[in-house]
């Protein structure tokens, strides 16, 4: 990687690299899904398998849930990068920059039809953006 940054979704630099390591845990006496650490997240697509919009391995945070027999929710939050290193060792006190995403997602299944509605939202800036903001050094 250039300039030092990392990106959250290359977890290892060496010929070692992590690819899963997250924790399941459903809430007992009810069908709450949560999901965290290092895991695939996939926004909905219309066609091809992967949504050309988001689909990555990342560190997040999800939780998934029916609502009702032909609804439910998926939501959750990701960090696709994180630039808060110097070169490849992490440091508490990096320049900051990294880009956060929250999103949600509705699946509807009624019969031979579904669809799923979904909304992302990200923070993401261009590099010299977050610098002239007084982000940090590039």
């Amino acid at each position: 990687m250039s300039v030092g940054r990392v990106l959250a979704n290359s977890a290892g630099n060496s010929n070692i690299m992590l690819r899963k390591a997250y924790i399941e845990y459903k809430l007992p006496n009810t069908m709450v899904n949560l999901s965290v650490g290092f895991q695939t997240v996939t926004l909905p697509a219309a066609f091809g398998g992967g949504s050309a919009i988001f689909d990555d391995q990342v560190a997040a945070a999800v939780v998934s849930a029916p609502i009702t027999d032909n609804i439910s929710i998926t939501a959750g939050y990701a960090r696709p990068f994180d630039a808060n290193t110097a070169g490849a060792t992490p440091t508490v006190t990096g320049s900051g920059t990294s880009s956060d995403v929250l999103f949600a997602a509705v699946p509807v299944k009624f019969g031979n039809y579904s669809i799923t509605p979904f909304a992302a939202y990200a923070n993401a800036l261009p590099l010299s953006t977050m610098n002239m903001a007084g982000m940090g050094p590039l």
